[in-house]
């Protein structure tokens, strides 16, 4: 179940979702659910000036419960903004119930101006478990995650937060590749 709305057209813009938590494109095996929101807010969104119009600031979030009984491998978790899934396996994880809660957090900032794009990502989780065995006892992991990319358009399209539009064919007049855009990641 999802709520989302923009209250300020261009501006802001939320979504809260209860799901299954059991991951995208999974059966709902058990009673537990994740609790989804998300916010974002692009201060210049009406702004004529182009060096404020791609200004973006979001905020994202979840809590839940996971319930992987001991053994399970590898222990994975996807990312907030971008569903990139990250799979984690370190000396406890054979022996680790994963039957308690779930919290992540995610910030992300863009600036999209003229032909060029800029987007910075910062995740972090936290995961409560049991470990098993004869020192049964309850721990939890911490993830970081985060990423700095930078785009640019070297056939001159500007950056938008919609679909790139060729402004024309990259190799003459009669069809061909659109748009070129190169790309770096850290």
């Amino acid at each position: 179940i999802m709520v989302h709305g923009e209250p300020l057209a261009k501006v802001l813009s939320y979504a809260v979702m209860i799901s299954n938590g059991t991951g995208r494109s999974s059966t709902d095996e058990n009673s537990d659910k994740d609790v989804t929101a998300r916010v974002w807010v692009r201060p210049g969104g009406t702004s004529e000036n182009d060096w404020i119009k791609g200004l973006h600031f979001g905020l994202a979030g979840t809590y839940g419960r996971q319930d992987k009984s001991a053994g399970v491998l590898p222990y994975a978790y996807s990312d907030l903004m971008t569903g990139t899934t990250f799979a984690v396996a370190g000396p406890n994880a054979p022996s680790a119930e994963f039957d308690q809660s779930r919290v992540r957090f995610a910030a992300e900032f863009a600036w999209l101006w003229g032909p060029v794009g800029l987007k910075a990502e910062y995740m972090r989780t936290r995961d409560k478990y049991t470990v098993t065995g004869p020192d049964r006892r309850q721990s939890h992991t911490n993830h970081t995650a985060g990423y700095v990319n930078a785009t640019v358009f070297v056939t001159g399209e500007a950056k938008t937060w919609e679909r790139v539009r060729p402004e024309k064919p990259l190799f003459g007049e009669k069809g061909g590749i659109g748009a070129l855009e190169i790309a770096a990641r850290w």
